[in-house]
């Protein structure tokens, strides 16, 4: 019962300090079950399924690309465009201060010391991607454009990325 309420303490914490809700349950044993299975808060688990989601249509981009597969390449450009947009709209939440303390990410504490470069560098990005859906979509340099949004990536990597955690 105390691991359970500890759980649930935690659960409740967490849900202060991120200013989020813990999912509605019939009881406390499902509420603890389900906080239990929150791996991350809610702002850092949607701005990794984002960068993942950047990761996942960069690499589709570059395929698609090098196969001169427009449709696929279109497809691609506007997962970018999304991703890069939340992103880019809801910094303030998605990397807000509270989430600096967050074990398991590759975020470098760096995001929050130089908050305006970090978030200039994700505006960039979302620019980057419009520009290369744009490219795609009028048949203009999209291989240009793509270099362009590989670059932004980079550019933000080296200075706000870290290492990938060591699996235990």
């Amino acid at each position: 019962m105390i691991k359970h309420l500890s759980i649930f303490a935690a659960a409740m914490i967490a849900a202060a300090t991120f200013g989020t809700a813990v999912p509605a349950a019939a009881d406390t044993t499902q509420a603890v079950q389900l906080a239990a299975k929150m791996k991350f808060p809610p702002p850092v688990a949607e701005r990794k399924k984002n960068m993942k989601a950047l990761s996942s249509n960069m690499k589709g981009m570059k395929k698609a690309l090098g196969s001169k597969d427009m449709k696929a390449a279109a497809k691609h450009a506007a997962g970018l465009v999304k991703a890069s947009g939340v992103l880019s709209k809801k910094a303030d939440t998605l990397f807000g201060k509270e989430t600096a303390a967050v074990k398991g990410t590759r975020a470098k504490q760096a995001i929050w010391k130089d908050w305006a470069k970090f978030k200039a560098g994700l505006d960039a990005l979302h620019k980057s991607s419009v520009s290369l859906a744009s490219a795609v979509k009028s048949g203009g340099d999209a291989a240009g454009a793509f270099k362009a949004v590989g670059k932004t990536c980079s550019s933000c990597h080296k200075a706000f990325r870290g290492p990938k955690p060591k699996k235990m």
